[in-house]
């Protein structure tokens, strides 16, 4: 079953629908990352009556690459958020929606009794997991592969990336510093995905359920908010249940300084929290079999 599964969502229709919606953030950032290029070309042109030396533009503009376009966009809290509630909201409509669906319809009538309850939500589970790390993959795959191509890096001393890492032009350490962060994005997709599939046990209304990922994002943010106009030192402890302090981890770690211990909360806590609402929610979902019987 889990095969069968796989297969039904990797050909299901919405895939090309959400999969065309996400190049939109992707696009925007790179558009706003052409126009800071641009900039520094301009100044080099143009240079200012205080500036001394006009070739410092011209050697930033040519260190604009693949490489830059790409750091720009995951580490940003802007374009990257927005692509991953275009996949979380694609991915929901696809399989995150199955367990209530097939409950509803019967056919989760026909599958339990050939495979009994457990093995069924099991399968569903692995599916669907299997499922987001086949698309997320591809996805990155193909962001990295075609971004190097228009953008391919060309000989010079630095190369500029969202993390300022301007003292080198190591391909790989760069490349492996991407994967890093998309990591931590699909980290976070699989987690929230893997909650709103099991979310079935306690909702029972498929749009609530269909959205269950952007509140996941939302809601801690606007509490945090909301405690912040009355007890400040209390908001700022509650940051760390935030997705965005996840999400962006590893950049805290290249421009903060923080302990070691800090660091490590930022990359646990909220991982943490969501594994325990996943055992909680799988647990629970046990008593739907009473529902195919």
């Amino acid at each position: 079953m889990i095969s069968q599964e796989y297969k039904r969502y990797l050909r299901s229709k919405g895939n090309i629908l959400f999969l065309i919606l996400s190049v939109i953030p992707v696009a925007l950032s790179y558009y706003t990352t052409w126009l800071e290029k641009m900039d520094w070309i301009s100044q080099y042109h143009n240079p200012g009556a205080d500036v001394s030396d006009a070739e410092g533009f011209l050697a930033l503009a040519k260190g604009y690459n693949g490489f830059t376009y790409l750091s720009k966009f995951l580490f940003s809290s802007d374009s990257m958020v927005f692509f991953i509630w275009v996949m979380l909201i694609g991915f929901a409509a696809v399989s995150g929606t199955r367990i209530y669906s097939y409950c509803q319809n019967g056919y989760g009538n026909l599958l339990v009794s050939r495979i009994g309850y457990k093995q069924f939500q099991k399968d569903i589970f692995i599916a669907q997991n299997l499922y987001v790390l086949t698309v997320m993959g591809m996805e990155f795959l193909l962001l990295t592969g075609i971004t190097l191509l228009i953008f391919p890096p060309e000989k010079s001393d630095f190369f500029v990336t969202a993390l300022t890492l301007y003292d080198t032009t190591d391909m790989v350490s760069l490349l492996m510093v991407l994967a890093k962060q998309y990591i931590i994005i699909l980290i976070y997709v699989l987690l929230v995905m893997n909650i709103t599939l099991l979310s079935a046990c306690v909702i029972r209304n498929r749009y609530i359920i269909q959205f269950l990922p952007i509140l996941i994002y939302l809601v801690p943010g606007l509490v945090i908010s909301v405690v912040e106009t009355f007890c400040y030192p209390l908001a700022e402890k509650l940051l760390m249940f935030a997705p965005n302090v996840y999400l962006f981890s590893y950049y805290a770690l290249y421009i903060e300084e923080q302990s070691n211990l800090a660091g490590m909360r930022q990359f646990i806590v909220l991982p943490g929290i969501f594994l325990v609402v996943i055992v909680m929610l799988y647990r629970l979902c046990s008593r739907l079999g009473r529902n195919y019987v």
